[in-house]
């Protein structure tokens, strides 16, 4: 009888713990405070990266309207200034200048402008001292070995076709004659160079006929021997070009380049 008690009760007791156990199986885990907060936390951090997108878009824009009205204009004037620079230098490369202190010499003996001396070197032989044409013009200044004796005549000594391959023996022959023609035509830069070319007889005569000349100056646009007109042409722009990199003050820009 007892042992049969003893039985029943073990029985009831392990049901009771089974039951116990399989309820607290079945029934919902409780979930955890922070984890229902979940969905707020993230929200929250799409704001600050949403925030954070409008700030980074705000700088850029920021920064390139600062970039247009500062930056650019000033990046634009530095290529300018660049071309200017690179013009400037192919300008002086295609204008060389050599036997400079020479040619200050006797362009300071005849009174002459340095740098019309330099554009007529440049234009008769781009400065080769032993340059001779093929009618016969010889050294820097192609002078003619005829027109060269007639302008040694006017110095004590004697005179070479030889001589004209002289730098220095050029440069005097050639300035004197410059000088000549100077006090000829008065000044008026086109009728000493087209003399220095084609001869001061014929600059003479068109100076006297209206179709070439204006009030006593001549028109180097309407010299009627064309090789006379373009060589003016030519001496007259080279000479601007010596006067500005040689004989007058560098602009600032372009100071120490």
């Amino acid at each position: 009888m007892y042992d049969e008690l003893a039985s029943r009760s073990r029985r009831t007791q392990h049901k009771r713990i089974a039951a116990h156990t399989t309820e607290r199986i079945q029934r919902p885990y409780p979930v955890p405070a922070y984890v229902e907060a979940k969905p707020a936390r993230v929200k929250n951090v799409k704001k600050k990266r949403y925030a954070a997108k409008i700030l980074i878009f705000m700088a850029f824009a920021f920064t390139l309207v600062y970039a247009v009205g500062v930056w650019l204009p000033e990046y634009m004037e530095y290529v300018r200034l660049q071309e200017r620079i690179s013009q400037w230098r192919a300008e002086e490369n295609r204008h060389p200048l050599r036997y400079r202190s020479i040619l200050e010499k006797y362009a300071d003996e005849y009174s002459l402008d340095p740098a019309l001396v330099a554009s007529v070197i440049k234009c008769e032989s781009s400065f080769v001292p032993d340059a001779v044409s093929y009618l016969g013009a010889k050294g820097l200044m192609q002078l003619m070995p005829e027109t060269a004796q007639w302008v040694a005549g006017k110095f004590k000594g004697g005179y070479t076709d030889a001589d004209l391959f002289d730098p220095e023996t050029n440069i005097k022959y050639g300035c004197w004659l410059l000088r000549y023609l100077t006090d000829r035509f008065g000044g008026d830069t086109a009728a000493i160079v087209a003399g220095y070319h084609a001869g001061g007889g014929r600059v003479s005569e068109w100076l006297a006929d209206e179709r070439y000349a204006d009030g006593g100056t001549l028109n180097a646009s309407a010299i009627p021997y064309g090789d006379t007109r373009q060589y003016v042409s030519k001496v007259l722009g080279a000479y601007e070009v010596y006067a500005r990199h040689y004989w007058s003050e560098i602009p600032a820009e372009f100071a120490g380049i």
